[in-house]
């Protein structure tokens, strides 16, 4: 009896063929939950690229203080030398 199987899906396995696919599947359910992930992770990357401009403009902002600063200790130091070669 077991010969008889295993002689019987030998033949089933040889005689199987390639299969195509007729039809094109399309799940509107799931196309729109991909879309609108899709359409929040493009917000999210918009307000994140949108907060890393604000951080450099802040960054150049702040380096434009560094640098007043700097120039202002220059102009005190260069008042400094001039008052002691003047006397």
């Amino acid at each position: 009896m077991n010969r008889i199987y295993i002689i019987l899906v030998f033949i089933l396995c040889l005689n199987s063929q390639q299969t195509y696919s007729q039809f094109v599947v399309h799940d509107p359910t799931h196309t729109l939950l991909n879309s609108t992930e899709w359409m929040t992770n493009v917000q999210k990357w918009v307000s994140q690229i949108n907060e890393m401009i604000e951080a450099q403009e802040l960054r150049l902002g702040l380096q434009k203080v560094d640098q007043l600063k700097e120039l202002k200790s220059l102009k005190e130091l260069a008042d400094l030398v001039q008052i002691t070669v003047s006397t």
